[in-house]
């Protein structure tokens, strides 16, 4: 059953995506070439209204028409031709124009260059200055010409010597209002310009570049015969018309649009273009699809593979779940949750289990929570043992202290020992007020009463008050000699400043307790990419294993001894620990060469 599903399953789904490759195949085989085609035909229209309106607008000399023609040539891979309409340019429409006479042409070169600035130039030579500058010859692309002259808008030059020939017409030119220009450029492109006797200019990029083009147009442009008029169509009035290129199997279309200048004059704008393009992505197309035709078909077995197994792997689980039951373990459930028969048998399976199951679970936790109940009821009998026990033994000490003294001073003591005996009282009492204030302190923070105020704060500063406070304040460094040693970055953190400031002096403290007598305890400040790390180290014994894992425990010492000059009440460690847990803060002591190190990191944010 479960075979003959996934197999099915596999066969409905990879046929399904085969399909659908194929039709995919088959609309751009059929269809791509005559979108790209129209698409091409419809930028060209766009380009030719916009340089139509361009025209009409800034109403272009000579040589900037010329300029312009060219762009709109090189950008759009086409030859254009741009004429005053006359009855000849309408007889054009059904026999082929014939060339002109040689001496109504006007003669110029468009020599485009690329200077130091990285900006491309345009300037013109008559034929006389073009054959004084380059002899005759036409320099090869990439040639680097010196030229001076001025400039005439941001694009066009007006030469005055070029490669030090001083140009014929340099007398001519005016300086007033130009911007004189002198630069080194490397030739780009060369335009051969002609102007007839009817105002015909023509610019075709079908040659390579610095290739002369014709005067007539008639090498770039194909006329339209009586033949292809019936052909003519009309888009945003660009009258158009596809023909096929001679010896070829390439097309080409011609366009013509009439517009009329500000004075009246009426010109006429022709533009030939090659889908020679269109031929090309057709073929790259053909080249690629059965590639990705492979491709995809292997995709396609891939996920239908997945699929089909996917399908089958619901059956599997309930098939295994059944088994299960079978040997009596009724702990495994089906997890199908499907509308449809998959799942109404999932939950017929698991309905059959569910009493059985419930009961067994309900059992198990019953017994997993009494016995962590034990367990925490236990822990916390021993805590509070422990608590009481601590905590009246340090209450203890310095009651019994007190009572011993104050029975001696109601003995009647001699004079002079009465100030040492109240100077002990008070003491004892100052400790035993110290102590309580910290078990009071432990329980707040246990218990969350402590508010706290965070705010982004230097640490340095306080890490220095604070040494200078335990130098001055503490008896025992004095008394052991002990140096410290302040080194690293600390830089900022968002901390309670006060909080912090009471956990380093606990931690300062217990190196001071614990540490050899002539060392140095070493303070330093390790700056990460978020976090401060802060590093407490002493000389010391080394610590076991059970007192680094007992050192943050409430009433803790490491001697065991609560005596006041090296074991202390054992709550400092543990209101240090709550204070960085609340941060939070990560936090640890470790070995180290001869001693011990506490540390801990504060958050820069």
């Amino acid at each position: 059953m479960k075979k003959s599903l996934t197999i099915k399953m596999f066969v409905i789904t990879f046929t399904s995506f085969l399909l659908f490759l194929t039709g995919i195949v088959l609309v751009q085989s059929i269809y791509f070439h005559y979108f790209y085609e129209s698409n091409k035909i419809n930028g060209i229209i766009s380009n030719i209204n916009a340089f139509s309106a361009q025209y009409e607008q800034e109403e272009w000399n000579d040589e900037e028409l010329f300029r312009q023609m060219n762009k709109f040539s090189v950008h759009h891979n086409s030859s254009m031709q741009v004429s005053e309409l006359n009855l000849s340019h309408l007889m054009a429409l059904e026999t082929p124009t014939n060339a002109v006479d040689d001496d109504t042409q006007t003669d110029k070169y468009m020599v485009t260059i690329l200077d130091d600035e990285q900006r491309y130039r345009d300037l013109f030579l008559e034929a006389s200055e073009y054959q004084l500058v380059f002899h005759d010859g036409t320099p090869s692309k990439g040639e680097t010409i010196t030229l001076k002259g001025y400039l005439n808008g941001d694009e066009t030059i007006i030469p005055t010597e070029i490669n030090e020939i001083i140009l014929q017409s340099a007398d001519t030119v005016k300086e007033d209002n130009r911007v004189m220009y002198e630069n080194e450029g490397e030739v780009v492109n060369i335009v051969y310009m002609t102007s007839n006797n009817d105002n015909t200019r023509s610019i075709s990029t079908q040659a390579l570049p610095l290739t002369a083009f014709q005067s007539d147009g008639t090498a770039a442009t194909s006329s339209l015969t009586s033949t292809s008029l019936a052909n003519i169509s009309m888009k945003n009035d660009v009258h158009y018309v596809m023909s096929d290129i001679p010896y070829t199997h390439l097309k080409q279309v011609d366009f013509i649009k009439m517009m009329t200048l500000a004075d009246g004059t009426q010109k006429l704008i022709k533009v030939n273009t090659s889908l020679q393009s269109v031929n090309e992505a057709m073929n790259m197309m053909k080249d690629y699809l059965p590639y990705f035709f492979l491709i995809a078909v292997l995709l396609s077995l891939t996920i239908s593979v997945i699929y089909s197994r996917s399908v089958a792997k619901p059956i599997k689980h309930i098939t295994g779940v059944a088994n299960q039951m079978s040997t009596m373990d009724f702990s495994q459930k089906s997890n199908i949750k499907s509308a449809n028969e998959l799942g109404v048998l999932s939950h017929s399976l698991n309905q059959l289990s569910s009493n059985l199951q419930t009961a067994l679970k309900e059992l198990s936790q019953a017994n997993e929570q009494l016995t962590m109940d034990m367990q925490e009821k236990e822990k916390q009998e021993q805590s509070r043992k422990e608590f009481i026990a601590n905590a009246s033994h340090e209450l203890k000490t310095p009651l019994t202290v007190i009572r011993s003294y104050s029975e001696g001073l109601q003995d009647g003591v001699k004079e002079s020992k009465r100030h040492d005996y109240t100077s002990i009282i008070l003491d004892e009492a100052n400790k035993m007020e110290h102590l309580i204030a910290e078990m009071t302190e432990l329980s707040k923070l246990e218990s969350n009463q402590i508010p706290y105020h965070k705010e982004m704060t230097e640490i340095q500063p306080f890490i220095v008050d604070t040494v200078t406070m335990i130098k001055e304040t503490n008896h025992l460094f004095v008394e052991k000699c002990l140096h410290i040693e302040v080194r690293g970055t600390f830089g900022i953190a968002y901390v309670d400043i006060e909080k912090i400031k009471q956990a380093f002096i606990n931690f300062l403290n217990n190196a001071i307790k614990y540490g050899d007598a002539h060392s140095t305890i070493i303070i330093e400040g390790i700056r990460e990419a978020t976090t401060t790390r802060i590093q407490i180290t002493n000389d010391c014994p080394p610590l076991s294993e059970e007192q680094r894992s007992k050192v943050w425990d409430r009433f803790y010492t490491i001697d065991g001894s609560h005596n006041k000059e090296t074991g202390g009440s054992g709550l400092g460690l543990a209101i240090t620990k709550k204070i960085l847990q609340y941060h939070p803060c990560r936090y640890g002591v470790k070995h180290v060469d001869r001693g011990v190190q506490f540390w801990f990191e504060l958050n820069m944010n």
